[in-house]
């Protein structure tokens, strides 16, 4: 009825892999999450005019919030399987 499967296929597999691609990253390196939240949220705190010291403790509070979620989750999925 007029839609070209085979180009059809050839986007949706693409599609897939590189959101497999994608989601392997992220599951494999959570500096990622952190790295993007942290580019996220800079200029925030730019904009709020927070001195060097309190840009650094909300670094730093990102990046413990980042690991006990992720060691959450590891824990989570590792009992569920």
């Amino acid at each position: 009825m007029g839609v070209n499967v085979n180009r059809t296929k050839i986007l949706v597999f693409t599609i897939m892999g590189l959101a497999a691609a994608f989601a392997g990253y992220v599951y494999s390196f959570g500096t990622f999450v952190v790295s993007f939240s942290i580019g996220s949220i800079n200029p925030g705190i730019v904009a709020a005019g927070l001195t060097g010291f309190w840009t650094n403790v909300i670094y730093g509070l990102i990046i413990v919030v980042s690991v006990l979620l992720q060691a959450v989750i590891g824990r989570r999925l590792a009992r569920s399987s």
